[in-house]
């Protein structure tokens, strides 16, 4: 009984000895990586241009001078890529080469564009016949025109129908109006 208690207590001892020696490592670790890293921090601060402490290395500093300012270059190539981007899009497609459907569905398209500079809030999840509804509400004036619009605009989408050019050239005076 006495050599099952000797040995129980030599085990705790040994255990509280191992986890006083674990908490001494761990704290000679912890401090030894807190100066390494800040002795890197130094090493890299200190290598990096721009660092006023020098040891006697980087005595002479170099004056930089660009004979392009990265901003402004920037700014201009921006500027280049809107104005690219905006006279693309503001194109006009020739007129000639298009199918009576797609003349159709131009006209639209530019109509609506033409309303929506003049304040109409457009929702993508509006059909076409939707958004000519609420252009004709607020528009009073012209409701004839915007329904066949309409109407020419669903045949020139869901339809294989050809469009006759007379009924295209009546819609014409809707979007030369726009």
């Amino acid at each position: 009984m006495l050599d099952k208690f000797a040995s129980y207590l030599g085990l705790f001892l040994a255990c509280v000895l191992l986890l006083v020696a674990i908490l001494l490592i761990f704290r000679k670790l912890k401090s030894f990586l807190s100066r390494a890293i800040d002795y890197l921090k130094t090493l890299v601060n200190r290598l990096l241009p721009g660092d006023d402490r020098t040891d006697g290395v980087n005595i002479y500093i170099d004056e930089k001078e660009s004979l392009l300012n990265v901003k402004s270059w920037f700014k201009n190539k921006a500027n280049n890529v809107i104005q690219f981007v905006t006279t693309v899009s503001e194109r006009r497609i020739k007129w000639s080469l298009l199918t009576n459907s797609e003349k159709v569905r131009y006209i639209y398209r530019e109509m609506v564009m033409g309303q929506i500079k003049r304040g109409f809030v457009y929702r993508k999840d509006l059909t076409a016949h939707e958004v000519l509804s609420k252009i004709k509400m607020k528009q009073t004036e012209d409701s004839q025109s915007l329904q066949k619009l309409d109407q020419l605009y669903n045949a020139a989408r869901y339809s294989d129908k050809p469009i006759e050019e007379r009924k295209v050239m009546e819609v014409e005076k809707i979007g030369m109006k726009q």
